[in-house]
């Protein structure tokens, strides 16, 4: 299941493998987080539940325990040991602190534009799958809009370094050492709201402000990011627990993009600490009537 996972195959033949072999481990709390840390669909993870409930073989009679049966489908082992996630004032000293963590989760990939990066094993099995989109939601909190990630793996890829589409490899991840609540540019409209992960070469210096491959910017500057890189939803999804169901649809996005504008100002320091301010939560508040609460992330 795991090779098949990160060999990109999809959620319905996944699901017809699990149909068509029986599973004789039941699976505990620890594989089915690991499963969804891969990306493998809740409707695949669930028959394997399913099936390995109805697949329990029942006691052999003592004279038939030596007969050899047919070969059965075996649920995957988690990692043996998951990094815990280094609190934000403690960066990993070099890549390969990321490396040892990662691994488990997904492909390192050397590029020759940016050497080692990585894939999640989740964005072969969900070519839809996008960052900032998929496996999390937007908290605000008192270091403005925090990307609160639901994959074990996502102390990392969605606070430090950055994020490329790849027209090969699809998204993967490019290590850095500072930390943020999120790496993202942000765009609104008067009735959507979007963002993008902020690629290669973008970095914010402090005192001066955002660079792109080394040379300060101005205020509204793109950094290569076009339509295809944003997630769009309503103001009412933002903070949504499922918000990749109730984006833009990609037929639709080139409309939306056109409609926004770049949120400026949506990076700022205080004391060294990145804050991630997006769009303001009184508009949030306003568009939603719905109040935004802070929560203490530092």
């Amino acid at each position: 299941m795991i090779e098949m996972a990160k060999r990109g195959v999809g959620g319905e033949a996944l699901l017809a493998y699990v149909e068509a072999n029986p599973i004789v481990t039941k699976l505990d709390p620890e594989t089915i987080v690991y499963l969804n840390d891969l990306g493998v669909p809740e409707n695949v993870v669930a028959a394997m539940i399913r099936k390995a409930d109805a697949d329990q073989p029942q006691p052999a009679p003592a004279e038939n325990q030596a007969t050899q049966g047919a070969p059965v489908a075996s649920t995957p082992a988690p990692p043996a040991q998951t990094q815990p996630a280094p609190p934000p004032s403690a960066p990993p000293a070099d890549d390969n602190y990321f490396h040892r963590s990662l691994a488990p989760y997904g492909d390192w990939i050397y590029d020759g534009r940016h050497g080692w990066v990585w894939r999640p094993t989740v964005a072969a099995v969900d070519t839809g799958w996008r960052p900032y989109c998929h496996g999390g939601r937007w908290i605000y909190s008192d270091v403005g809009w925090y990307w609160h990630s639901t994959y074990s793996w996502g102390w990392a890829p969605f606070h430090y370094g950055r994020w490329h589409r790849s027209s090969i490899h699809g998204w993967y991840w490019v290590p850095g050492y500072r930390w943020s609540p999120a790496w993202v540019h942000w765009r609104s409209s008067n009735i959507y709201c979007g963002w993008a992960p902020l690629p290669p070469g973008c970095d914010y210096v402090t005192g001066v402000g955002y660079m792109w491959h080394g040379s300060r910017v101005s205020v509204g500057f793109h950094f290569g990011l076009s339509h295809h890189h944003y997630t769009y939803c309503d103001y009412a999804y933002l903070r949504h627990r499922r918000l990749h169901r109730h984006r833009v649809r990609d037929n639709d996005v080139t409309i939306v993009h056109n409609e926004t504008k770049v949120v400026n100002n949506h990076i700022t320091e205080n004391n060294t600490t990145i804050i991630n301010n997006g769009v303001p939560p009184e508009l949030v508040e306003k568009k939603t009537r719905e109040p935004v609460r802070k929560v203490r992330i530092r």
